[in-house]
């Protein structure tokens, strides 16, 4: 009812409409109050009358005009106009009833509710026009204000109702059945069928975090997730830390098998370029987006997934890393930021209705245990990042970490006998080449579930144990 396209007429008409209506059946208006507020109403009067409404409805009192007209005062003033009475217009309220020509009146919500969002776009105008006129203003600092000042004004005029556990229930069903009879299921894969066996799906709506210390796949494994979810719909990646060619330079050396280095120094045989061009061809028909700035601040990487969810259908979004994720507003200290960091991309996750993954590096003190393994509390963002997100993977890379601590012997004869050489050796052997992915934190599953991959970071390629690499 309350999603009917607007009818024609003024807000006032609109306003007068729905107080008829309310006046009427006073238990209606809770058929909009979860949409509809006093100060979407133009008239101070009509704020007043339906603000008051509300507050007989929520204490349960009658709200006969008798009961509004003593709550209200007698008389009330407008336009410079006193004395003007209010039993009078209460009525006229009502006889305005049978002027709707046999339209709902609740149908005039979206009318109140679109006047009021013109009012609030005016009257952001006027601020930026009054501080654009102001001498030494930041500009990034009044696009900050003006972006919250139009978040605003979007979530306070939201029109869509309230759904109840069992119509939501219905969409979920209609979903499943859908689901059943194509064999097209929601959301995304990764790709890896192991990992999809310990994951579920990843959803629109959900904040996912990957983690692992520095150079330690997470990159690889982002970049691939993202190239898997365009299949899907239109993904970007947004690289904070690497040049744009740098990803492109590695995803062509994946797709060809020349390695990144030959590519850059162009060291390859003359029959190769054959390659990399259908290579590249194959890229050419990804729908990933790069964005390469270095600091973007997360209105700008908002914005940006703003235009192309209204543009392309966006589907995913990639962000590489979480630490290099800037922002308009000043923060105490690097928490604050990280906090509010975490809870924006989730609000976005949901509202533009996509998925975000966001790369996190871990502590350094994790990094100086006896044991790769690290803990959630242990990533960038810390808590914030863990109450905030849906799922979190995290990434060992146990051949790099046992490298770094071969047992050095001054002799190379003690060194081959060693017990404890040839214990480091034999796992290093066991290790090299995969990297260990484990489920974290999954609010659609358990926990703590473990597999293994081959690993190439040169490629950029993350594959099954059992699959050859390619």
């Amino acid at each position: 009812m309350l999603n009917t396209p607007a009818k024609q007429g003024s807000a006032g008409t609109a306003e007068r409409a729905i107080l008829g209506a309310i006046l009427n059946h006073p238990p209606s208006y809770f058929d909009v109050s979860d949409v509809l507020r006093a100060d979407h109403f133009e008239r101070p009067i009509n704020q007043r009358i339906y603000a008051t409404v509300g507050d007989l409805m929520a204490t349960k009192n009658r709200a006969g005009l008798q009961m509004l007209v003593s709550r209200l005062g007698e008389e009330y003033s407008e336009n410079g106009q006193d004395g003007l009475l209010t039993l009078n217009y209460l009525t006229a309220l009502l006889r305005d009833l049978d002027k709707t020509d046999g339209v709902s009146p609740f149908d005039y919500v979206d009318d109140v509710v679109n006047a009021w969002r013109v009012r609030q776009m005016q009257a952001a105008g006027a601020w930026l026009n009054k501080q654009l006129g102001k001498p030494g203003q930041e500009p990034s600092v009044i696009l900050s204000n003006l972006q919250e000042r139009i978040e605003a004004i979007k979530i306070n005029s939201e029109t869509e109702p309230l759904l109840t556990l069992g119509q939501s229930a219905a969409m979920v069903l209609e979903e499943s059945m859908d689901a059943q009879s194509s064999g097209q299921v929601p959301g995304f894969d990764t790709g890896l069928p192991t990992l999809d066996e310990i994951m579920g799906r990843l959803l629109p709506g959900d904040l996912g975090a990957i983690g692992a210390p520095q150079g330690s796949g997470k990159t690889v494994v982002g970049v691939q997730l993202a190239r898997r979810c365009q299949f899907y719909r239109p993904s970007i990646l947004f690289q904070l830390e690497m040049h744009h060619k740098r990803i492109s330079r590695r995803a062509l050396a994946g797709e060809s098998n020349i390695s990144s280095r030959e590519i850059l120094n162009g060291t390859y045989e003359l029959f190769a370029l054959d390659e990399l061009k259908a290579a590249k061809a194959r890229l050419d028909e990804e729908r990933l987006f790069l964005d390469a700035r270095p600091k973007l601040p997360l209105e700008e990487i908002r914005a940006r997934c703003v235009h192309l969810k209204h543009k392309y259908n966006l589907g995913s979004v990639v962000i590489d890393h979480l630490r290099l994720i800037q922002s308009h507003r000043p923060f105490k200290n690097k928490w604050d930021r990280m906090e509010w960091v975490t809870s924006e991309l989730k609000a976005m996750a949901k509202e533009l209705d996509i998925l975000v993954v966001v790369l996190s590096q871990v502590t350094q003190q994790s990094q100086r245990r006896d044991d790769p393994s690290f803990f959630l509390s242990d990533l960038d963002g810390g808590g914030a990042l863990v109450q905030d997100a849906d799922w979190v993977i995290g990434l060992v890379r146990r051949d790099k970490f046992l490298q770094d601590r071969r047992p050095h012997f001054a002799d190379p004869d003690e060194e081959e006998a060693s017990k404890e050489f040839q214990k480091w050796l034999k796992n290093y052997r066991a290790a090299k080449g995969k990297v260990e992915i484990t489920v974290m934190k999954n609010r659609d599953g358990s926990p703590g579930d473990m597999r293994e991959f081959l690993f190439n970071g040169p490629a950029f390629r993350v594959s099954e144990i059992d699959q050859l690499p390619l």
